[in-house]
């Protein structure tokens, strides 16, 4: 905590599936960079940390006329059959209130 490698970036999860999960970030990175993410999902006893490795697919750039929320999604690559379990199990469950089910979650990005 409070220490950063170089070249990671802090940003909020806004949407993920079994496929991947769009980032928000104000200054997008460029269609087919590679990174990694490292998150934690509420699970049954507490968080489990993960570390997803993926693609940029889509990049949305911030536009003061868009509606959009700036950033890029990524498409996970090598995803093992547990971690798709555990995200597959995460998006599938309830969600407490009216939030959204993503909130609150972290991510740290590198670029490869």
């Amino acid at each position: 905590r409070g220490h950063k490698k170089a070249g990671t970036l802090r940003c909020r999860v806004k949407d993920i599936s079994r496929s991947g999960l769009f980032l928000a970030l104000q200054a997008p990175l460029p269609p087919r960079a590679a990174v990694r993410v490292s998150l934690r999902l509420p699970v049954e006893n507490g968080q489990r940390r993960l570390s997803v490795r993926g693609i940029v697919v889509r990049q949305v750039p911030a536009a003061p006329e868009s509606y959009l929320l700036p950033g890029v999604g990524v498409r996970f690559v090598d995803l093992d059959t547990a971690t798709e379990s555990l995200i597959d199990r995460y998006v599938k469950q309830p969600i407490p209130g009216d939030g959204p089910a993503a909130a609150g979650v972290s991510p740290h990005l590198e670029g490869a």
